[in-house]
């Protein structure tokens, strides 16, 4: 069981000027990797907390703009002026969807979480000791990334937790 010590390390205060906890929507526009975005906030939804992420009709109206950046290694960065940044270098398209997924893990104002196995670790799973190989028919969520979300914006009765990574 998860102490409310261990929730305080992973969860942190909105940005100011944030608009996340009054919408309950947060709006994104892929001009890069469009289905790889959509999977990895289909992902984040499913868990059921009271804050989606909504594929908006357009760049202007998007709280945050996915594009690719010219690295050559498999990283993301996500800024506050809303541009979230993706390299080119990743291996495959689920590498590339666990990026952005990890990505908008920042927009739900979470922290690297290094001390237990979470799509939020610094170098994504790796803390899940040989676990991450088995996953591939798993969600990107892990349990621990579905209750801390949970924790912070509340949950939703149609969430699911079937899939998740454990």
């Amino acid at each position: 069981m998860l102490s409310a010590a261990t929730a305080a390390v992973c969860l942190v205060a909105p940005l100011p000027g944030s608009t996340a906890d009054a919408a309950r929507t947060i709006t994104y526009f892929p001009l890069s990797y469009p289905r790889m975005a959509d999977k990895a906030a289909a992902d984040w939804n499913r868990v059921g907390a009271r804050v989606e992420l909504v594929r908006a009709p357009g760049r202007r109206r998007a709280d945050y703009v996915i594009r690719k950046n010219r690295n050559t290694d498999c990283s993301g960065t996500m800024s506050t002026s809303g541009r979230l940044t993706v390299s080119r270098g990743c291996p495959n398209k689920r590498t590339t969807a666990q990026v952005i997924a990890h990505e908008f893990g920042h927009i739900f104002f979470f922290h690297h979480e290094n001390r237990r196995c979470s799509l939020m670790n610094a170098v994504i799973y790796s803390e899940c000791r040989g676990k991450a190989k088995s996953w591939r028919r798993c969600r990107y969520l892990t349990k621990f990334d579905a209750w801390a979300r949970a924790r912070r914006f509340g949950k939703n009765e149609r969430g699911r937790k079937t899939g998740l990574c454990r």
